[in-house]
């Protein structure tokens, strides 16, 4: 049973989310969230899968226990390590569990002039990204050549969330 007064949980390995956040305040303004920004473990793309689930889930664990409606990963690498495991806890608790990827790729192609897309991403958030992307090139730009580029950045992340 869905309690309308309880906020939406969004959680991301940092500052990242906080763009999510704010889509989520502009769109939803008569809901309360609940953000944790989990920098005393950022970076999460350069952990190792295990450790991702291991530290998802401890955070999905920590909102879900302070009590929300909804929970947002606003982190590409935990929906990617950690997506099916998150999404368990959230139906044990009876939360819906929502991620970001495959929503904002539809959107990008969607606006996007020439279909073509680009993804930053870490490596492991590259396993959520690429896979979204593939989706939308075959189900909307088939033959269009969407993806035809992948450039691996791994301090890509790090850089731009402090400042170099």
């Amino acid at each position: 049973m869905t309690r309308p007064e309880l906020p939406i949980g969004v959680f991301d390995s940092g500052v990242g989310g906080l763009t999510v956040l704010h889509e989520c305040l502009i769109s939803l303004p008569a809901e309360d969230f609940l953000y944790l920004g989990d920098s005393g473990h950022f970076p999460y793309g350069t952990k190792s899968a295990e450790e991702l689930r291991e530290r998802s889930a401890q955070v999905a664990g920590e909102l879900l226990g302070r009590g929300v409606k909804m929970l947002v990963i606003a982190c590409n690498s935990a929906t990617a390590a950690a997506g099916d495991e998150i999404r368990e806890l959230g139906a044990e608790a009876g939360v819906p569990v929502v991620t970001v990827v495959g929503p904002e790729a539809e959107i990008a192609a969607s606006i996007s002039g020439s279909g073509k897309v680009g993804v930053l991403a870490t490596l492991i958030g590259l396993l959520v990204a690429l896979p979204a992307a593939l989706a939308i090139n075959r189900r909307k730009f088939t033959g269009s050549g969407a993806i035809n580029n992948l450039l691996l950045m791994p301090l890509i992340v790090p850089g731009i969330v402090l400042g170099f």
